[in-house]
This record gives C-alpha cells, structure tokens and sequence, in this order.
C-alpha cells in the first residue's frame, strides 16, 4: 500500500472514530463465509476497501462513509452500457452501521497507476498498443448501447454545463467522470483493458467527453505536467482508427462533434480552478498545457476546413 493510501486510510478511521479497521475486517470476513481479509493497494479518501478470499475465488468488499455513498442503479446502467469491464456492485444494507457496506466484483489485473512503468517501457510498446485499443472499444459501447434504465438528467443542466447548442440525435451517455490512473486495471501480460472501477462520479452527459481518460494511458502525471510516450503520436492515431471502426458509418457532423466533445471533457476534467487568475505553477494547468500542446490528432476525423465548434445537440 502506497503512503497516500496509508494516510486516507489512518484519516477515514479518525474522523469516525467510533468503526475500527478490526471491526471492519471481520464484517468482510463474514460476509464471504470466511477467508484472508487483505486491504486492497490502492485506497480512496472516503472508503476502507479489502478484498476476501484468495485469488481465485475473492471478493471485493468496500465501507464507505456515510455521506459518501454509491449509486448502485447507475453503477447497473454502466454495467449494461460497458459489459463487464464494469464490475458487480451491492449494497448490503445494515450491515455495519453508520458505514455504507458494498459488495463488487474482483478486478483483475493491475491499476494503471502501479502498472504504468513497466507498460511505457519502449520493449512493451505492443502491450500498450493493446491498452489503447481496448479503450477505444471500450469507448465505443455507449455509441451503440443504452442501458434499459438510463439514470435520469437535466437537459438544462447539461446546456449549463456544456454552454453548448445541443443537436438532435447525438447520443446522452454514462460518462465514468474520473477516469485517473487508479480507476483503469491493466493486465501487465497481455495489455489488455481489465476493468474500470470507481464509478461515484460517473454522470449522463455528452458522448467522448471520458475520452480524456486516453491521456492517462499514453502518459504519466508530473508537478509540471504531463510526460508522454515517445511515440504517443502513434497511439493516439491507433485510438482514432480504432474508435472509428467501433462507431462505424457516421457523418462528418457527428465525427466533429466526438472530437470537439473530447477536448470538452479535457478541459472539465483539468480546469477546476478555484482561483482566478490561475497561478502558472498550478498542477491541473500544467498538465492541460502539456496536453493539449502534443494533441496532433486534432485534425483526424475531418473531411474539411473549419473551426472547433461544440455542436451536439439533446433528442
């Protein structure tokens, strides 16, 4: 378990003071019937995590804090629109009060954030390739599926969100809202998309706007910014092509707007700045101008000249 892991785990059980790891542990013992309780390596700030059973056969149970819980109906509809990269989530009721108890499938595999080192090696460039293109098919499912119940959402509220001119026709999706390195497992043998957890923040919005996610994959995180793969050039390239394939027949309006919506989420998901005017050393800045400077994929996708311009539009 890393430090920052360590240090939210010691902060969760001092402020509710009144649950212990112990008590914990032996609840996700019970649950499973028995077996080793093993906190998971990486932690969230609002969650005790472990995992129950050995590998072949364990169990994932998470206590969250009680005003922090899951939407386990959203987490359904992701499920339904993303397969099962999206693991099975419970909630178990009264179980160990004032904590929110959840049960989930394991994941398999390695998140991308312990993972990363060994996949940006120049030797493993095929397994990275195959991260890249995973995600783009997995990018693609909400292009084509609608879970049977689509969580409800706010048109007006996406308008203000989005300041945009919404089109008939393009797609509403489950969006997962924090697709950081901690969220995507990896299988470090073959490269492949193993699971994306951690679905709290997802929400309906436009399609492509999660597709900031792929930055994560070509790249690591810094103080000042981001450090790509030397031949991230490439990959994003294999992303496009792949997306492409996976969406199909659509029109130029549709392709622009998938690639305009992208840069959308880009900049939702690194632009929460509090204060303004953004001082230059800060973090989130860095790493959307290290970003945005290496986008040579901007101009994929379009048949023609023009401008960037947000133009989809609510059914």
């Amino acid at each position: 378990m890393d430090n920052l892991s360590k240090y939210q785990l010691n902060r969760f059980f001092k402020e509710l003071s009144s649950i212990s790891k112990e008590a914990c542990d032996n609840e996700a013992a019970a649950i499973k019937g028995g077996g080793t309780v093993m906190p998971t390596r990486l932690q969230g700030s609002q969650s005790y995590t472990v995992q129950v059973g050995d590998e072949t056969n364990a169990l994932i149970v998470q206590f969250r804090h009680p005003n922090y819980p899951l939407d386990v109906n959203l987490q359904v509809a992701a499920r339904e629109t993303y397969g099962p990269l999206v693991p099975r989530c419970q909630h178990l009721e009264r179980r160990l009060d004032p904590l929110h108890v959840y049960i989930m499938d394991d994941v398999s595999g390695e998140a991308l954030l312990t993972s990363r080192y060994a996949l940006q090696r120049l030797e493993n460039f095929h397994l990275l390739k195959q991260t890249v293109q995973d995600f783009a098919v997995f990018s693609a499912f909400a292009w084509h599926r609608r879970p049977t119940s689509m969580p409800s959402f706010s048109k007006e509220s996406i308008q203000s969100d989005y300041s945009s001119r919404l089109r008939h026709g393009y797609p509403m999706v489950i969006n997962h809202g924090d697709l950081l390195e901690n969220n995507i497992h990896v299988d470090v043998q073959t490269g492949h998309l193993a699971g994306i957890v951690d679905w709290r923040d997802a929400k309906v919005g436009p399609f492509a706007t999660q597709l900031w996610g792929l930055e994560n994959i070509l790249g690591i995180r810094g103080s000042t910014g981001m450090r790509f793969h030397s031949r991230h050039s490439e990959l994003r390239q294999l992303f496009w092509q792949t997306l492409d394939e996976e969406i199909g027949d659509e029109s130029e309006g549709f392709r622009e707007a998938i690639r305009t919506a992208r840069m959308v989420g880009l900049f939702l998901a690194n632009g929460d700045f509090a204060d303004l005017p953004v001082d230059e050393r800060e973090r989130d800045l860095a790493v959307l101008e290290s970003t945005v400077s290496q986008l040579p994929d901007i101009g994929l996708w379009t048949s023609g000249g023009g401008g960037e311009h947000f133009a989809v539009h609510i059914s």
